[in-house]
């Protein structure tokens, strides 16, 4: 039974942040049209949490983010630096500037980051989920605002093919090199979960933009879809949880992984009986947190802690306040209501930080912006909801 006064907490907290994001809101989009610093996840992630909450902040911003976005987009022509490599065992971990043929061979992909007149890839090729995010954007934007053109239409084709082409081995599921999503330092490689869950979102989202207007590659898309799905269903759900990833050696990697909650914005598996038990084994792990709900992102860690980069240790074996309130979100999703609570609280307490290890945080120089709309949009329809105060 939920107290009164930690309930109105939570109302207290939510009303608090919701000024503080309307102040953040004009911040970012400086960022994005003037200074031209950003990266591509954060955009999608604050997209995504202002499309349940404000209909008009989430207008505004695709609005002014989906033309840069979309000059983001490598290829011929390119009028970027473009860098990679950063956190690359095989490129020696250092950034280095690539020419016309590697932009060529990698066309369709998006970078990670963008500073000014410079784009970074941090592993060796454009990442899966900013690929992946990228084109969400760019659909969001030609369904959403009634945009859809000549231009984004080849955008969108083209980066399908390159994430299709991210399927190595031809199984359906698609792979990926060190370090090469947002969890750098964890040397997550092969076929990782959280990427295809993203991958599979953005294959939603294009087959429901293509339905009416190229129902020839809208079935493409869809078998595509159903491949991934049956392999991810094939190889990588164990007795009771789905695991991490499989390596590209074929082991699998057997921990748990809040980012794997990204299956729970999917179409294909909501009310899905799999992703549910896995949300009830995440539940047992937070259970055994002591009431704290500092749930680290990933368990066990990466165990070779000495190769992991300083100011991205704590995705390594820490807490990252995102996916704790992502986590929260997915949670209220399915049912799991009073953990929901106690994971929100956590994240409002800790919602300007990247990342928690031990006694050291690192703060994030957005100041949590996309935890903090996650945050309203929870506590919106956790107040909404029935419960016994």
């Amino acid at each position: 039974m939920y107290n009164v006064d930690r309930y109105g907490d939570i109302i207290e907290a939510r009303d608090r942040i919701f000024k503080e994001v309307k102040r953040e809101i004009p911040k970012l989009i400086k960022k994005i049209t003037l200074s031209r610093r950003y990266e591509i996840r954060r955009i999608y992630r604050i997209l995504r949490g202002l499309r349940d909450l404000d209909v008009r902040l989430y207008n505004r911003l695709l609005m002014e983010s989906y033309e840069d976005i979309l000059k983001l987009q490598l290829g011929r022509d390119y009028s970027y630096k473009v860098f990679i490599g950063r956190y690359a065992p095989d490129l020696d971990y250092k950034y280095i500037e690539v020419g016309e043929k590697y932009i060529s061979d990698v066309e369709g992909g998006f970078p990670s980051l963008v500073d000014r007149d410079r784009v970074y890839i941090q592993g060796i090729y454009p990442d899966i989920d900013s690929t992946s995010m990228a084109l969400n954007i760019l659909i969001e934007a030609a369904k959403e605002l009634n945009i859809y053109n000549d231009e984004i239409d080849l955008a969108i084709k083209n980066g399908l093919k390159y994430l299709s082409n991210r399927d190595i081995n031809r199984d359906g599921l698609l792979e990926q090199y060190y370090n090469e999503d947002w969890a750098i330092g964890l040397y997550r490689e092969g076929s990782v979960l959280y990427s295809n869950a993203v991958y599979i979102k953005t294959l939603e989202n294009a087959f429901d933009l293509y339905i009416d207007v190229d129902r020839e590659f809208s079935l493409e898309i869809q078998r595509r879809l159903s491949r991934c799905y049956e392999k991810i269903e094939r190889l990588m759900w164990l007795k009771d949880h789905y695991i991490d990833s499989i390596s590209s050696r074929g082991g699998i990697v057997d921990r748990y992984s809040l980012d794997t909650t990204e299956m729970g914005e999917t179409l294909i598996y909501s009310r899905h009986d799999k992703l549910k038990t896995h949300l009830n084994t995440l539940i047992k792990a937070v259970e055994g947190i002591d009431g704290r709900w500092g749930l680290p992102a990933f368990s066990p860690s990466y165990a070779h802690i000495y190769r992991v980069f300083k100011d991205y240790i704590g995705y390594n074996g820490g807490v990252v306040p995102y996916y704790i309130v992502h986590l929260a979100k997915i949670l209220l999703k399915y049912g799991f209501k009073d953990y929901s609570r106690g994971l929100l609280e956590y994240g409002i307490m800790h919602r300007e930080i990247l990342w928690r290890y031990g006694n050291i945080s690192k703060r994030d120089p957005d100041l949590g912006l996309d935890t903090k709309i996650e945050i309203l949009s929870i506590s919106t329809k956790l107040i909404k909801k029935d419960v016994d105060i």
